[in-house]
């Protein structure tokens, strides 16, 4: 015969009691264990920027920039300078993004930005795209008419924090929810009558009396 057990207030209070720790503990050790694998496979990386002015109003012209410096050519004239450089046997030589960045909608002046995941590097990389820039882009755009601002600032490290706590987060969600559910089974299925009330307030099931196994 089917029984259906009904959820009451005492049934919650029963099992919250009993489990309450145990749940917390365990989306703790998931929390944990998401932070420690966030640490271990977010790859550190530095971020390095020059600065530029406009030297007149077409500031439209900087989206054409960041064309640019995405271009074949340009790769290809970085790459020389690389291969030619104290970083040509570094093995992640290539491994780098970079990018030019207006510093406002109608500012005149934009950012050269490198990212890569050496701090030293990421300078290096930072002054051969500055250089690069300046002696090239011209050449692709007549109308063209930029000054260096500020030269090449040292490699910052990227803030990866956001996305190390959001595992860690995760984590405890995954480690909550996994340990409700066997708390659930365990103490519907197999809890151990530790009262008198027990089968009152899991099963709803009347007590009639007491017996006393002496």
């Amino acid at each position: 015969m089917d029984y259906t057990i009904k959820i009451t207030r005492k049934m919650v209070k029963r099992f919250l009691k009993r489990y309450t720790v145990w749940i917390i503990l365990s989306g703790l050790v998931g929390g944990g264990i998401g932070l420690f694998v966030g640490n271990r496979t977010q790859n550190v990386t530095y971020t390095s920027s020059s600065t530029f002015v406009q030297s007149d109003n077409n500031y439209a012209i900087i989206s054409s920039y960041q064309k640019f410096v995405l271009t074949g050519k340009f790769k290809s004239l970085m790459k020389a300078k690389i291969d030619k450089s104290f970083w040509q046997g570094n093995a992640k030589r290539y491994n780098y993004s970079i990018g030019v960045v207006p510093r406002g909608e109608n500012s005149p002046f934009f950012s050269m930005t490198v990212q890569a995941t050496n701090k030293k590097y990421t300078k290096y990389l930072t002054g051969v795209a500055t250089k690069v820039f300046e002696k090239n882009i011209r050449k692709y755009l007549s109308n063209a008419n930029t000054s260096l601002v500020t030269s090449p600032g040292r490699g910052v490290r990227v803030n990866n924090s956001g996305q190390i706590m959001k595992l860690g987060l995760v984590g405890f969600i995954i480690g909550v929810i996994i340990t409700f559910i066997v708390a659930c089974f365990s103490f519907i299925r197999f809890g151990h009558v530790t009262d008198d009330q027990y089968l009152a307030d899991v099963y709803q099931i009347k007590l009639l009396g007491t017996l006393d196994s002496e």
